[in-house]
């Protein structure tokens, strides 16, 4: 959704791209806790990512992506 109603795609796409490369190495590295250590925000502009990160199984869920602002 964030991609369909953004006005700049290519930096939609962007941001996405370079997330998911900082995701799948140090996820808890990325972004500010919420709830838990393991539910997490990130922003990367032009997008905010909603994530859990699951360390026992080395999984990453992104359950929202949000334009950021």
């Amino acid at each position: 959704m964030a991609w369909l109603a953004s006005k700049d795609r290519n930096a939609i796409t962007h941001a996405v791209a370079e997330s998911e490369k900082h995701l799948a190495i140090r996820p808890l590295e990325l972004g500010e806790s919420r709830e838990s250590s393991v539910q997490r925000v990130a922003f990367w502009p032009p997008i905010a990512i909603e994530y859990d990160v699951s360390a026992d199984d080395n999984r990453v869920v992104v359950p929202g992506l949000f334009l950021a602002g």
